[in-house]
């Protein structure tokens, strides 16, 4: 995905998220990562940093993490300004020479990787044939090596794909829309058509963009990060729709390669957030 095989430039690690006591009660959360932070101004990270320091450690590609930003899946439309942490973004890294498939940490090492970090929107858990949960949802993810962004839309999609180590591809990743607007699995991943919109801060190591999502047209999602539009997307509704109008929840995800962090914070504020992304009760 670039989240799988780049990976996949899509979304994604591994045991249960340790989180802030509030958000435990709320929301899914899948990974080794981590969060912090209030409802609608939340810090969410994966961190690989000190993992396989040696060639004795060496462990798989990539750690994934993902987190839902609120407890409903009632999201109609939301503007979030994402500030990337620049802390570790890139590693140079060895392959075991014992071990195929996983890497370590070495400043000679010929293979670079990065993490990236992202924001997933129409998020929707649902069960699959054996009931087990399986979630849907798009994609938009940032790598800040290169300030490349990717959109892409997942269905079918399990906790483990979303959450695994290993690195593997999300199959059922699909097109959006033409080559330049969405980035897909086949495509051409991560393009810096965006680049303008993302402001750097050298001295507080910070990126920043805005992401807007919205339905200007009921039932059809238009996808804007600063003021640029990326393009639009529209499903089949579900039971969980007003009407005509999409809804469905947010999520942070997050795809450390061994030796990076992949953090961000999602601020949204309940005056930017159409539909519910809390209970009213919790709202107020």
């Amino acid at each position: 995905m670039k989240l799988s095989k780049k990976i996949l430039a899509a979304f994604s690690a591994t045991a249960l998220l340790a989180t802030a006591s509030f958000f435990t009660s709320c929301s899914d959360e899948e990974g080794e990562g981590d969060s912090s932070g209030s409802k609608y101004d939340l810090t969410f990270w994966a961190d690989a940093t000190d993992d396989a320091t040696k060639e004795a450690d060496a462990t798989y590609l990539y750690k994934r993490a993902f987190k839902q930003l609120g407890s409903k899946e009632k999201v109609e439309a939301f503007t979030a300004t994402v500030t990337v942490d620049l802390t570790k973004t890139q590693c140079n890294l060895s392959e075991s020479s014992t071990e195929e498939g996983k890497y370590y940490q070495n400043t000679s090492g010929s293979i670079v990787k990065y993490s990236n970090i992202g924001l997933m929107f129409d998020f929707h858990k649902t069960k699959d044939s054996a009931n087990k949960d399986v979630y849907d949802a798009v994609i938009v993810g940032y790598r800040p090596y290169d300030k490349g962004f990717y959109v892409e839309h997942y269905s079918g999609i399990s906790a483990e794909n979303l959450s695994t180590e290993d690195g593997g591809a999300f199959s059922s990743a699909t097109s959006l829309g033409t080559a330049d607007k969405y980035i897909t699995a086949s495509k051409e991943g991560y393009v810096s058509t965006y680049v303008s919109e993302v402001t750097r801060d050298s001295t507080a190591k910070t990126d920043t963009f805005t992401l807007t999502v919205e339905q200007t047209t009921p039932g059809t999602y238009t996808i804007k990060i600063g003021s640029k539009t990326v393009g639009t997307y529209t499903r089949d509704a579900t039971e969980n729709d007003n009407g005509t109008t999409l809804r469905g929840g947010l999520a942070a995800y997050g795809n450390a390669a061994v030796g990076t962090l992949a953090k961000a914070t999602f601020t949204t504020g309940k005056a930017n957030i159409t539909g519910s992304l809390f209970d009213e009760t919790v709202e107020e």
